[in-house]
């Protein structure tokens, strides 16, 4: 077959093969002068490794790509040298190579298609990056793209079945030693990552923390993601109960691909409480450029990316700013409803403790009286944000924590501006919550104000109205 140079037109190359009469070497050549003369191009391909297919890559000179009836290589000299690039690609023939904007395609024998999703690393690669402690790649332009990923959650280590469209498939869902949760389709194809590719290499295993931090053009910090798996901050709690793991970055020696969703920091959580986590991830910025600056060692790398608006919807970029604008503004009020749940609870958590340490001692009724009022108070407000019996099998109703967090889900069903009917349900539920948290502020600073009075009266330790923060996750 003959592959002419889409860079320049005296350039052609050609793979041929010999196999049916018994000469399994390889044959690739190039000519640079309209076929006057021909180079043999074929060194670190094996001897016994016949080709079929050479393609040079439209965005770079001289990176080819050649299909054998084993396998992938590549070159990055103009076929000066080869190296084997097989990747998760099974051992089979390659009959046909086609290069689609910033993704290979492979047609196979027996192994149906095989595509390499982001060509954009071999093509900003050169050999001395391999010399520098670690290197971050420019990401490719992502489209921003609202993906259907079914409904519920995936259960790792079983096959889970998932809505695509009008069909169902099946899927096998393994989670990852870096939280990240892999799935792969049983009867179906693989789609390619939905988010940022972000490749990034190591020269050698660092002693210290990876970093990934996403910002925008002015520097402030969208999302940032590390290779430390971070202290736990509730030990005492059950793993089910325990909110979902930031994914993390992979630090070994090598290359390494990490995906964004293009999704900020999400709500605070409440400790121990995951009825309603679906809802608190946080939103996709909007189409723009942006910066991913990686961090090994004290040393720092940035790259620049852009995200572009989906071709195919009508909202303007104005309309997606009204949308992660008000989105942004749900996930700050349920974090400050969340916030004020867990300082609710551990003021009572301490309120108990206190108690069971006193109730035996003569004198302390009016104090205990006190603390039961202020008890009886701090969870009528506590009842308005949450509902404390969700994992009753009684349906019981959502609290406006709930309700807020799940607006996100109608607000963020479309690529489009919010409608009124959205905005005026955010009114009403944001007004609700700040009616409670005034009434919590007010509580602090009355009656536990009182109450911590009268125990310093009494040498008893006070109330520390401490908020347990768990971080904002996906």
């Amino acid at each position: 077959m003959l592959e002419p140079s889409p860079h320049d037109p005296a350039t052609c190359y050609l793979a041929a093969h010999n196999y049916r009469l018994d000469d399994f070497r390889p044959y690739l050549f190039k000519t640079a002068d309209y076929g006057q003369s021909w180079t043999r191009i074929t060194d670190g391909i094996p001897e016994d490794d016949f080709t079929r297919v050479i393609r040079e890559d439209p965005a770079r000179r001289g990176l080819l790509y050649c299909g054998t009836e084993t396998g992938l290589y590549v070159s990055f000299d103009d076929g000066g040298s080869w190296q084997r690039f097989q990747s998760n690609l099974p051992v089979c023939p390659i009959y046909d190579l086609v290069v689609k904007e910033s993704d290979l395609v492979v047609a196979t024998h027996g192994r149906s298609f095989w595509i390499l999703d982001d060509l954009t690393p071999l093509r900003q690669f050169e050999p001395g990056q391999l010399d520098e402690p670690a290197y971050l790649y420019q990401p490719r332009p992502t489209v921003r793209m609202k993906v259907y990923h079914g409904f519920g959650s995936s259960v790792s280590g079983a096959v889970n079945y998932r809505w695509a469209g009008p069909l169902v498939y099946a899927a096998w869902v393994e989670e990852l030693p870096t939280a990240v949760k892999e799935e792969r389709p049983l009867d179906a194809g693989k789609n390619p990552p939905d988010g940022v590719i972000v490749t990034y290499y190591l020269r050698e295993r660092p002693q210290g923390e990876v970093k990934l931090t996403f910002l925008d053009l002015a520097g402030n910090e969208l999302r940032s993601f590390s290779s430390e798996k971070p202290a736990d901050p509730l030990p005492e709690l059950p793993k089910e109960k325990k909110p979902k793991e930031e994914p993390r970055l992979e630090k070994e020696a090598g290359f390494h691909r990490f995906v964004w969703d293009l999704r900020v920091a999400g709500a605070h959580r409440v400790v121990g409480d995951k009825s309603y986590e679906e809802y608190l991830a946080g939103p996709r910025v909007v189409p723009g450029t942006y910066q991913v600056r990686l961090t090994v060692g004290g040393q720092s790398w940035t790259q620049t990316f852009e995200v572009r608006r989906d071709p195919r919807i009508e909202a303007t970029e104005g309309d997606l700013r009204e949308q992660f604008d008000l989105l942004l503004r749900i996930r700050d009020k349920v974090s400050e409803a969340h916030d004020a749940i867990n300082q609710i609870r551990s003021v009572r958590r301490q309120l108990g403790e206190w108690r069971q340490r006193i109730e035996a001692q003569d004198g302390r009724a009016e104090l205990i009286e006190a603390a039961s009022e202020l008890e009886k108070r701090l969870t009528a407000i506590e009842e308005e944000l949450i509902q404390p019996k969700m994992d009753d099998p009684r349906q019981f109703p959502w609290k406006l924590a709930a309700r807020l967090a799940a607006l996100t889900s109608f607000v963020e069903s479309a690529d489009s501006r919010p409608t009124q009917g959205e905005r005026e349900v955010y009114a009403t539920l944001a007004g609700a919550i700040d009616a409670q948290l005034g009434r919590l502020r007010e509580a602090l600073a009355t009656d536990l104000a009182e109450l911590n009075r009268r125990l310093a009266a009494a040498g008893v330790p006070g109330i520390v109205p401490r908020t347990a923060l768990v971080p904002a996750g996906r």
